[in-house]
């Protein structure tokens, strides 16, 4: 295929937040290759703008065109991104091979991208340049930042590791910018800190344990909120506030964080790089207040969705995550046979009744029991990786694992997950239970009836509320109602508890004594 690489004009500053920022229009020729692209399938598209790479890569344009022509690749690839995003599942952790060659075509495309963007920016490094020649190192610098964004989120996306490479890449960029001597202008300045910072609030809400759905969210509320945080050098920041919640030092490789609070100032060199997070933090809390009050999602710059409980845990998630890192409750021991796995409310309890096979046929919900690895065990759960492939993987869905030569069966919810290729999958699981039965459920209302019921899963003791406990589907149970637990043909009437959410749509009810 022929075509004319654009000689573009240097485009003007703007700002790269939003992944929004566009050539097209600027040369009929770009115009018409861009329209082309939207024509074709995404792994056709994938391989046209790879072709168009290489020839700007052999093109020895000068950097004035060279840059906006690398520019307009990159907006081929966030196009086209967003095309494979929205086809991604929306509900659990299930990928085709397919999807997954696509998206680490376009991942391998946006670190060319990045690392040609960089080097421009080395090549134009301590020379003698007019302003229309430091616009282009400007542009060059956000326009890197934003395709090391796009790996991140992408990445995180179908739950595998962001890479290491464009951490480093990123802190990079961020010296350069806040570097009073590299001369950038105030406006690159701002973008690279709001880009990195949008990276770096992503990495530290840990979004392995979102849902797609909720990954979205998290992705949105950055989009809109983010900019409320910001990085500066630790000399600009006064001693005092040091010990501050919300205070994170980068280490050397970009992205590690580490609270401040935690670290020697002697260790620690004035110029390194800080996150604050506490404008975001207060901003969050005021949120979290007016929804306890009842205000108005959209008075509070949150989403409809932001009324339902679920969406409150969230932000009360995020909250905890970017105020202060928590260390593990637990030590992990490693610990390595292979374990049982059934996924799915039914299918656990099924599996939990002994019924192996009606939990392996539970196709409603597209669940089977599949074969893990135990890679660590605590008190409070489990480090499962994959051996045998499963259907599908939801963050907050229940599970129940049985290790090879025991008897006793555990109950958790999967909390965090990471791919790590199409048969390699490690989960984090937390333990609601162990020795947990199926059982059935009526509520008060329910009292005199001789049939019908909820399917539950009652615990003599569970580890999450420290005694007798029901899980079960949620809206099923109301704090001090009284209900009926049919377990193993024997009945018995108990009082709800405090009633707490266990996962997507389940809650864990704490059991009384009727009185």
């Amino acid at each position: 295929m022929h075509f004319r690489l654009p000689f573009l004009a240097p485009p003007p500053a703007t700002s790269l937040i939003g992944g929004e920022r566009s050539t097209v229009g600027f040369d009929p020729e770009a115009d018409a290759w861009m329209s082309s692209l939207a024509a074709q399938a995404p792994a056709h598209a994938c391989r046209l703008i790879e072709e168009r790479l290489n020839m700007l890569e052999a093109s020895g344009l000068p950097e004035a065109q060279y840059v906006p022509a690398l520019g307009l690749i990159q907006d081929a690839i966030g196009t086209t991104q967003t095309r494979i995003d929205s086809a991604l599942p929306r509900t659990e952790m299930r990928f085709e091979a397919a999807d997954l060659d696509l998206v680490r075509a376009i991942l391998g495309l946006l670190k060319r991208t990045a690392a040609a963007f960089l080097n421009t920016v080395d090549r134009l490094e301590g020379r003698w340049f007019r302003s229309g020649t430091r616009a282009i190192r400007d542009s060059a610098l956000q326009q890197a930042a934003l395709a090391i964004l796009q790996r991140i989120e992408l990445a995180h996306r179908i739950y595998a590791r962001s890479s290491a490479k464009g951490w480093q890449q990123l802190a990079r960029i961020s010296h350069i910018a806040l570097t009073s001597r590299s001369r950038v202008s105030e406006a690159t300045r701002t973008e690279v800190a709001r880009l990195h910072t949008r990276a770096l609030l992503l990495e530290l809400a840990d979004p392995n344990r979102l849902d797609p759905i909720y990954f979205e969210h998290l992705r949105m509320y950055l989009r809109r909120h983010g900019a409320q945080s910001r990085i500066l050098r630790l000399g600009r920041l006064p001693a005092e506030s040091h010990q501050a919640p919300g205070l994170y030092i980068l280490d050397v490789g970009g992205r590690n964080l580490e609270p401040l609070a935690r670290i020697d100032p002697a260790r620690v060199a004035q110029d390194g790089l800080v996150l604050d997070t506490r404008a975001l933090l207060k901003r969050l809390e005021r949120q979290l207040t007016g929804l306890d009050a009842g205000v108005d999602t959209a008075r509070l710059g949150l989403p409809r969705d932001a009324s339902q409980p679920r969406y409150r845990e969230f932000l009360a998630g995020l909250s905890e995550r970017w105020s202060q890192r928590t260390p593990r409750r637990h030590g992990r021991s490693r610990f390595l046979p292979r374990t049982r796995l059934a996924i799915g409310f039914e299918a656990a309890r099924a599996f939990l009744g002994g019924d192996a096979a009606a939990a392996q046929g539970d196709r409603a919900s597209s669940r089977a029991i599949s074969q893990w690895t135990i890679l660590n065990e605590s008190p409070s759960g489990f480090g499962l990786a994959l051996i045998a492939p499963t259907a599908g993987i939801r963050i907050g869905e229940a599970c129940c694992l049985r290790p090879d030569g025991r008897t006793e069966a555990h109950l958790g919810v999967i909390r965090r997950a990471e791919h790590r290729g199409p048969r390699d999958i490690v989960i984090g699981v937390e333990l609601l239970g162990s020795g947990a039965k199926p059982a059935q459920l009526r509520l008060d209302t329910e009292l005199l009836s001789e049939t019908g019921g909820s399917p539950v899963v009652h615990f003599a003791h569970s580890a999450a509320l420290g005694g007798a406990a029901v899980l079960c589907r949620s809206g099923r149970l109301r704090e001090g109602g009284q209900v009926v637990i049919d377990l193993q043909g024997q009945t018995g009437v108990h009082q709800v508890g405090a009633v707490v959410a266990a996962g997507a749509s389940l809650e864990l009810g704490a059991l009384q004594p009727a009185s």
